[in-house]
């Protein structure tokens, strides 16, 4: 058989499995959704480099990935009427996590990620750490938002951090400045106790000597009551 020949029948065989898999991927009650959008450094606003990970829930089955290049954009498909969630990450900044609740009644979704830089004296973007009231113990609510936390400290083995206890400005000094320490300690615990090395994580208390806000309401208030997680080493 000659070589064209040869070359032919390879064609014609690559065009009929990429046409078949085409068809295995939209074929039946799946309707093909575009997902696109554009990573951003978050105090910039400039366009960066990532990925994008998604995950079919609720199992987190079929993770796929797409590319974001210096221009920041990306795009892929998924489909209708499933779950997705999505994991954005870029080197050096704070990943970020989301919900894809648009593809159900959509056929093109667009979403705009903003990513936190880590940097030296930052903050972390993590979830609510909550405790009991007036007591060190951590509420089972706040395991998610300590998880997160886990996994960027064991993604980033450099990163060493400082947990910030703040309370109420309301009440006796003393006892805030103990129980904003007692709750750090509390987080530390937890860190070390899921695996992370007790040198990259130190704490202090403030107790309400660092309000965010410093009069209203005791509802608007509940901002004071926070643990901040800043940057010490990356």
């Amino acid at each position: 058989m000659r070589t064209y020949q040869i070359i032919l029948i390879l064609l014609y065989t690559f065009i009929s499995l990429s046409v078949a898999y085409s068809q295995a991927q939209f074929s039946g009650d799946e309707v093909p959704v575009k997902f696109s959008g554009v990573i951003l450094d978050e105090k910039t606003k400039e366009p960066i480099p990532g990925v994008v990970k998604y995950y079919r829930m609720p199992h987190g089955s079929d993770m796929g990935v797409g590319s974001a290049k210096d221009d920041g954009k990306f795009e892929m498909y998924l489909f209708q009427s499933v779950h997705y969630e999505v994991e954005v990450l870029s080197k050096g900044y704070q990943p970020v996590y989301g919900d894809l609740s648009e593809v159900d009644t959509k056929t093109e979704v667009t979403r705009t990620f903003e990513l936190n830089r880590m940097e030296v004296g930052g903050l972390l973007k993590i979830g609510d750490i909550l405790f009991r009231q007036n007591e060190s113990e951590i509420l089972e609510e706040s395991f998610e938002a300590l998880y997160e936390l886990i996994m960027l400290l064991q993604n980033n083995p450099k990163l060493k951090i400082n947990l910030e206890g703040h309370t109420d400005i309301m009440g006796s000094k003393k006892f805030n400045m103990k129980l904003s320490e007692k709750r750090v300690a509390s987080v530390q615990r937890y860190l070390i106790d899921n695996g992370i090395d007790k040198k990259r994580v130190s704490y202090e208390g403030f107790g309400g000597e660092k309000p965010l806000v410093k009069s209203g309401s005791s509802e608007e208030r509940e901002v004071n009551r926070r643990v901040e997680v800043r940057i010490v080493e990356v």
